[in-house]
């Protein structure tokens, strides 16, 4: 069985702790389509992936305790323009919407969830010192001897690099990531800002956390 439900995402001009709260609300009056359990139903989740809201939906989801079941999806994408992105939850298209799918597994089947990807942890990370969660960039980091210093710059210094086009061309071969539970994030650069000596991220990255 699959039931879908559309989640407002609340406005992205508010502080993170407010569009949290909107999110949360929402869900708090969503009507849903059959009794969840953690055993035999998936919540197929796609969020806007212009809303930037994906955190603020993942706390406001937990914070909101009413669907006891995994979780599992992504972000919409559109032309890589970063203009429009559209979901559709088999009525009408959304937008700024996360669009949730609920799979019941019949009585007879079991399932079971596992992630994968294809990085390795170096010896290297950064302590994130400047960034905006909601606008996705990380502006300065703090250094071993705890000097706050631009992101761009440590980045420069770690691989000996001293020209803009350098640095992206040995980003090449590397991602960032952050570390949960002993597992790794991925948090993939969208671009580098050089010119307001910003590194801009597709998913948040929030000020204190460790950077590898």
């Amino acid at each position: 069985r699959v039931d879908i439900v559309s989640i407002p995402l609340g406005n992205h001009s508010t502080s993170a702790k407010d569009q949290t709260h909107a999110i949360m609300e929402a869900l708090k009056h969503t009507s849903l389509p059959q009794p969840l359990n953690y055993t035999d139903t998936v919540a197929l989740t796609f969020i806007d992936g212009l809303s930037g809201a994906e955190s603020f939906f993942t706390e406001a989801l937990y914070r909101s305790e009413r669907m006891p079941c995994y979780v599992i999806g992504g972000s919409s994408g559109g032309k890589l323009d970063f203009q429009k992105s559209y979901l559709y939850d088999g009525q009408q298209v959304c937008q700024n919407q996360a669009v949730m799918a609920f799979l019941k597994v019949a009585p007879d089947f079991r399932y079971a969830i596992f992630t994968s990807h294809n990085f390795q942890r170096e010896n290297v990370s950064f302590l994130v010192a400047e960034a905006s969660a909601e606008e996705r960039w990380i502006h300065t980091v703090l250094s071993e001897d705890y000097r706050v210093c631009s992101f761009i710059d440590a980045l420069k210094q770690h691989f000996r690099v001293s020209d803009n086009a350098a640095l992206e061309a040995k980003l090449q071969d590397y991602s960032f990531a952050i570390e949960i539970g002993g597992q790794l994030f991925i948090r993939s650069v969208s671009q580098f800002d050089f010119q307001a000596d910003r590194v801009r991220f597709y998913c948040d990255v929030a000020m204190g956390e460790r950077l590898y």
